[in-house]
């Protein structure tokens, strides 16, 4: 694992960003907009998000890195220490199927837009007020090559092999992310994000 100042302790910061989410309820509104797991289950969603989270703050790459992550989080209050396997369980019941897009060149690609998670992105900076319902803002779409040696994964125009998602962002803060194979063209179907919102999400 590679860190920008190793002076810095890895966990520091994560204990404040938990007690912050803590403070302002934001697992409540996970839990009201992912849902609530049947049963006597010991993890629910938001735990799933919450370690997803931390574990990029401190630079996971994959999975794997929650089982490290862990270690230095064991006794944070409200925080359920669980195995990757087990976030890994939990992500893919939340998962959509891919949707085939064709391209004006009749091409057909690869898009994945979770509607629950982005709903999710857009709920929790409206609870932080963060933004304000109809209030008039510049957004921003943009794309971000990914590269990875996933099986999935296909060769971009920059020779790379990955993906390419797309993100809308509203003042710097995300609201909308789709993923998309490596080598599809940016401009192929961009304007679904803003037909399929119509104006009513913000």
């Amino acid at each position: 694992m590679k860190f920008v100042k190793p002076n810095i302790f890895t966990f520091g910061g994560i204990p404040i960003i938990h007690n912050y989410i803590l403070e302002k309820k934001l697992i409540g509104l996970i839990t009201q907009h992912l849902g609530k797991r049947s049963g006597n289950v010991l993890y629910q969603f938001s735990d799933m998000i919450l370690v997803k989270i931390y574990t990029c703050f401190i630079g996971g790459q994959c999975a794997e890195y929650i089982n490290y992550i862990n270690k230095g989080l064991v006794n944070m209050k409200d925080y359920k220490v669980s195995s990757a396997n087990t976030i890994l369980r939990l992500q893919k019941q939340l998962s959509y199927k891919n949707e085939l897009v064709e391209s004006t060149s009749a091409k057909q690609y690869k898009f994945n837009a979770n509607e629950k998670l982005n709903q999710l992105l857009v709920s929790i900076v409206l609870f932080l007020d963060l933004l304000k319902p109809h209030e008039s803002y510049t957004l921003d779409f943009d794309h971000q090559l990914m590269v990875c040696q996933k099986v999935e994964a296909s060769h971009s125009y920059k020779m790379k092999k990955g993906f390419f998602p797309g993100f809308a962002t509203i003042n710097s803060l995300p609201v909308f992310c789709e993923n998309r194979d490596g080598n599809c063209n940016v401009k192929t179907n961009q304007f679904r994000f803003f037909l399929k919102r119509n104006d009513k999400t913000i």
